[in-house]
């Protein structure tokens, strides 16, 4: 009963996992710029670990990255579900498609502003000796 009960919950759980892949290579298949995101963030994540920063900036810096990306696929799931409900052109569809896009455009800069925080005085440091 209970290896059943493990081969039911290891099933479901491996099916969670397909679903989540489907979504994620729906996102990289159809918006080009998650592919912008993760190629900056992997430049930043290399650059903080050339520069040997902390694990905890470097850690902050992968938790940006992520957040970007994760919000880039909200706003495309947003996207999809709003495109099935209006198929015409409608101003609420429009302005919380626009609110969506906002949202993942203030994360990129809070996480541009992140960045700079994170590496402009390592780099100073190392160009100016300061």
């Amino acid at each position: 009963m209970i290896k059943r009960i493990k081969e039911a919950f290891f099933l479901r759980h491996l099916h969670s996992y397909r679903y989540a892949t489907a979504g994620i290579k729906h996102t990289l298949r159809t918006q080009v710029n998650i592919w912008v995101q993760i190629a900056v963030g992997l430049l930043v994540i290399l650059a903080a670990v050339y520069g040997h920063l902390s694990r905890w900036e470097i850690g902050l810096l992968v938790l940006t990255v992520g957040a970007v990306v994760a919000a880039e696929m909200f706003n495309t799931a947003l996207e999809e579900i709003l495109d099935l409900i209006e198929k015409k052109h409608h101003l609420k569809v429009k302005v919380a498609k626009d609110i969506a896009a906002g949202a993942v455009l203030v994360l990129a800069f809070t996480s541009l502003l992140i960045g700079i925080l994170i590496l402009l005085p390592p780099l100073f440091r190392a160009l100016f000796g300061l």
